[in-house]
C-alpha cells in the first residue's frame, strides 16, 4: 500500500503524443539539451547567432577549429565576446590586411600581415590603444623606415631605422635612431627642407666623418666630426662661391694645424701651419727664407728703409724680418733685386709682425693694463701706411718685388704698447688709438733665442 502511494502517478498530459507514440515531456527536453551540446562540442556555434543582422564578415570564437578552414575576411572574439582580430586570413592565419586588439579591445596593431606576423609597409602599432609607431614591419619588429611616436605627447620619437617629420608633414631627420636621437648614419633637414647635416652621428651630432651645408643649401664643410664640432681633417668651404676656402686640420670648430688656404678663384695661397684661417706666422721663427717661400704662394715683396727690411706677404698681412743684413744689387732693365749671393736658405726669420689684426696664435697681453709709453719707430709708420691710414712714409718700388721708403722726419714720439709672453714667445701690440682702439700692429719673437 504504501509501495503505491509513493509511485509518480503519470497522466496523459505528461506525455507527447506522436501517432501511436507517446514520449515522456521530461526525457524528451534532456534529449534536446545533450543534442545541441553535442553539436556545439562538435562543430562550435555560428557568431551570426548572437550578432543582429546579416551584414560584415562572419565572426568566430577565438580558437575556433572551424577557421582552419576558412580563407578571406573575418571577425574574431574571445571567450568574453571581445573582438580581437578583423581582418583578412588564410586557413584561418592573419594573412593580408588587419587589425589586432588586445583582451580590453584597444587596437595594438593595423596594417599588412603574413602567415600570422606583423609584416609589411605602412603597419601602425599601438600601446593602450595610443599609435606608438608607423612604418615597416618585419616579423613582428619595427625594422626599416617608419617614424616612432611618443605615446603622451603624440610628438614622433624616432628609435631604430626610420624618419622623423615635423607636425606639418616635413621631413627632418632620417636614418638610425636610439631615445629619438640619430645614432649612425643619418641626415638633418630644416624645416623648408633643404639638407643641413649628412653623416655619422652620435646621440644626435655628427661624430665621425660628414657633410655640413648652409640654410639655403650650399656646400659648408666636409670632413671628420667629433660632437658636432669640426675635429680632424676636413674642408672648408665658401658658401658663397662654392670654392675651397680651407682644407687641412681642425681643432674645437676651427682651422687649426696644418692645412692649405686657398684664394676665392681657388688657387691655393699658403700651405703650413694655420691658426683660425691665417697663417701661423709665429712658425716660421727660426725658419729660412726658402722655407718661407716654399709655405706661400704669392712672392714677398721687400721693403727696406735706412736700417730695415721687411719681407711681406699683402695678402694675410704679415711681415718677417731676418737677423742677417740684407743686399740688393742693381740689374740692367729690372732694377734692384736680392743679391744672388744672399741665399735664402741662410736668411733666417726672427721676427713676425701682423699689421691690422692680432698676429695668429701669440701670446695676447692683457689690454685693460696699464703700460709705460714706448718711442714710436717705423713699424707704425709702416701698418698706417700697408692699412692705407697714412700716406707717409715715402715709398718708391726700385725692382719687380723691392720697395724702398723713407721715413718722415718726425720729433719723438711715444705711444702705448703692451706685452705679453707664453710658449717661448715675447710679443708687443700695439693699438692705433690706445687701448680701446683698433689694432696698429703686433709682433712677436722667440725668447729663448740668445
Amino acid at each position: 500500500m504504501a509501495d503505491d502511494t509513493q509511485k509518480r502517478q503519470w497522466s496523459r498530459k505528461d506525455y507527447w503524443h506522436v501517432g501511436p507514440v507517446f514520449i515522456r515531456k521530461p526525457w524528451f527536453l534532456m534529449l534536446v539539451i545533450a543534442g545541441a551540446a553535442a553539436i556545439l562540442a562538435l562543430f562550435g556555434l555560428p557568431f551570426s547567432f548572437f550578432t543582429p543582422g546579416d551584414t560584415g564578415p562572419p565572426t568566430y570564437w577565438y580558437g575556433d577549429k572551424a577557421l582552419q578552414e576558412v580563407s578571406g575576411r573575418v571577425r574574431i572574439v574571445d571567450s568574453a565576446g571581445v573582438l580581437r582580430y578583423e581582418g583578412d586570413v588564410v586557413n584561418g592565419v592573419y594573412s593580408g590586411q588587419g587589425a589586432v586588439y588586445d583582451r580590453l579591445g584597444r587596437l595594438v596593431y593595423v596594417g599588412p600581415l603574413e602567415d600570422g606576423f606583423f609584416q609589411g609597409n605602412d603597419g601602425a602599432l599601438y600601446r593602450e590603444g595610443k599609435l606608438y609607431y608607423k612604418g615597416q614591419m618585419v616579423s613582428n619588429r619595427c625594422e626599416g623606415l617608419g617614424q616612432m611616436f611618443h605615446p603622451d605627447t603624440g610628438r614622433c620619437v624616432a628609435e631604430g631605422t626610420g624618419k622623423e617629420y615635423t607636425s606639418d608633414g616635413s621631413l627632418l631627420r632620417e636614418g638610425t635612431f636610439a631615445s629619438g636621437l640619430l645614432e649612425g648614419q643619418g641626415r638633418e633637414y630644416s624645416t623648408t627642407g633643404v639638407l643641413l647635416r649628412e653623416g655619422t652621428f652620435s646621440a644626435g651630432l655628427l661624430h665621425g666623418q660628414g657633410t655640413q651645408w648652409t640654410e639655403e643649401g650650399a656646400m659648408l664643410y666636409q670632413g671628420a666630426f667629433s660632437h658636432g664640432v669640426y675635429q680632424g681633417e676636413g674642408i672648408l668651404y665658401d658658401p658663397q662661391t662654392g670654392g675651397i676656402r680651407y682644407s687641412g686640420n681642425f681643432r674645437n670648430g676651427q682651422p687649426m694645424g696644418y692645412g692649405t688656404l686657398y684664394h676665392t678663384s681657388g688657387q691655393a695661397l699658403y700651405t703650413g701651419q694655420v691658426w683660425q684661417d691665417r697663417p701661423r706666422g709665429d712658425a716660421f721663427l727660426g725658419l729660412s727664407l726658402a722655407e718661407l717661400e716654399e709655405a706661400f704662394a704669392e712672392h714677398w715683396l721687400l721693403y727696406i728703409g735706412e736700417d730695415e727690411a721687411a719681407f711681406v706677404y699683402p695678402t694675410f698681412g704679415l711681415m718677417f724680418f731676418t737677423d742677417c743684413p740684407i743686399t740688393l744689387v742693381t740689374t740692367e732693365g729690372q732694377g734692384e733685386e736680392l743679391s744672388p749671393a744672399l741665399s735664402p736658405k741662410d736668411l733666417v726669420i726672427n721676427e713676425v709682425l701682423s699689421y691690422g689684426d692680432l698676429l695668429p696664435g701669440a701670446p695676447q697681453p692683457d689690454t685693460s693694463q696699464t703700460v709705460d709709453p714706448q718711442p714710436v719707430d717705423w713699424r707704425d709708420w709702416f701698418s698706417s701706411y700697408a692699412l692705407g691710414r697714412t700716406a707717409s712714409p715715402k715709398v718708391e718700388q726700385t725692382g719687380p718685388f723691392v720697395y724702398r721708403f723713407t721715413r718722415p722726419e718726425q720729433g719723438i714720439e711715444t705711444r702705448p704698447a703692451w706685452t705679453a709672453s707664453g710658449s717661448g714667445l715675447g710679443t708687443l701690440l700695439v693699438l692705433d688709438g690706445g687701448k680701446d682702439g683698433t689694432v696698429l700692429w703686433q709682433s712677436a719673437w722667440r725668447e729663448d733665442e740668445p
